[in-house]
């Protein structure tokens, strides 16, 4: 009976805790795919390379953000007094992670913000950006020698037109009606943008752009991990009876 009661206790603290996980609200990336414009940082001028932008689960609205109707969505967040509008951004031979500055010098903050008619192009923009201003946003380049103040992707594309809210709506709902792969527009200068603290910066000419949910385990999945859990607990204290 202890065996049993032991097993049962386990099962319920277990279950609960991947049940609640698997009930967790899904994150969106951002994935720009872009060339390099120059040789800098270990990149290779002329050559591809992927980096996302991923969110947090939500975000709360905040002074800072505001929402037009018909011609803008902006999500803005300060490091200090907010938290992070972006849990980490990737890529490749970027080192570290991303983090709050430990004080409010250089105004360290992040964005997402849509645009209606960007620049007039016919096109809608979506900018992404993180900066720590005259301080580093947690992340390196050039085998960790060089640390980032700014990373951005500055993209006018062309295909599906955003809505405007014009009033509050959090980025993970409203980019789940935006989901797919987008082209950016010709001549638009859409690109990606490292700025290090002291050795400069490099840019990427962005190929292609992808917004999309962070892949979430099925509840199905826990559960399974669950019942395998359990039958493990069981069978070794069976045997050890």
């Amino acid at each position: 009976m202890k065996i049993q009661n032991f097993s049962v206790s386990k099962f319920l603290g277990l279950s609960a805790l991947l049940l609640t996980a698997a009930s967790a609200q899904a994150q969106i990336i951002f994935t720009a795919t872009g060339t390099a414009n120059d040789t800098r940082f270990g990149y290779i001028t002329g050559q591809t390379y992927t980096f996302s932008f991923t969110t947090g689960p939500s975000f709360a609205n905040n002074a800072d953000s505001y929402f037009i109707a018909a011609s803008q969505n902006n999500w803005t967040e300060d490091f200090i007094a907010e938290g992070q509008l972006f849990t980490s951004i990737t890529g490749p031979n970027l080192t570290g992670t991303l983090t709050q500055p430990s004080s409010t010098s250089g105004d360290p903050y992040s964005y997402i913000v849509v645009v209606k008619d960007y620049e007039a192009l016919g096109a809608d923009a979506i900018d992404l950006t993180v900066t720590a201003d005259v301080s580093d946003i947690g992340l390196t380049v050039n085998g960790g020698l060089s640390a980032v103040k700014y990373i951005t992707v500055d993209l006018s594309r062309s295909g599906t037109t955003f809505t405007y809210a014009g009033s509050y709506v959090d980025p993970i709902t409203y980019f789940q009606g935006f989901t797919g792969t987008y082209d950016p527009r010709a001549g638009s200068n859409s690109d990606l943008l490292i700025e290090t603290v002291s050795e400069g910066l490099i840019t990427f000419a962005v190929d292609s752009f992808t917004i999309g949910p962070a892949p979430v385990p099925e509840p199905s999945s826990y559960a399974l991990a669950a019942g395998l859990v359990v039958a493990g607990v069981l069978g070794l204290r069976r045997r050890r009876s």
